[in-house]
């Protein structure tokens, strides 16, 4: 004994009608659900965007040089720590030429 579409919909028209509070309690609930997950993916999405905004403003073309006693590499490496070669002429012209390729240059004191 199957139902027919109508018939169904008008019992279930009926009994949304018979019990109006819980209906609105339903409807209410259900949209604030839905509410608060769009907005939580609208936060989620907004913050990744400013963090992200924030990296690239912060590092992509940052260069710290600081001050210290560092370890030269063994002649098979090629170089000295950090890529620069072990000989001070060079390492002066490295940091020449890296100097050319820089926009800004900002002092950073620390402490």
């Amino acid at each position: 004994m199957a139902m027919s579409i109508g018939s169904s919909l008008t019992i279930a028209l009926r009994a949304l009608s018979r019990n109006k509070l819980q209906t609105a309690l339903t409807t209410i609930g259900m949209t604030i659900g839905v509410a608060t997950v769009l907005t939580m993916i609208a936060l989620g999405t907004g913050a990744e965007a400013a963090i992200e905004q924030q990296v690239r403003a912060a590092g992509m073309n940052l260069i710290i040089v600081t001050a210290g006693n560092y370890k030269p590499k063994t002649e098979d490496d090629g170089g000295g720590e950090h890529g620069l070669p072990r000989e001070p002429r060079n390492a002066a012209d490295h940091c020449k030429t890296l100097l050319k390729k820089l926009n800004l240059l900002t002092p950073l004191s620390i402490g």
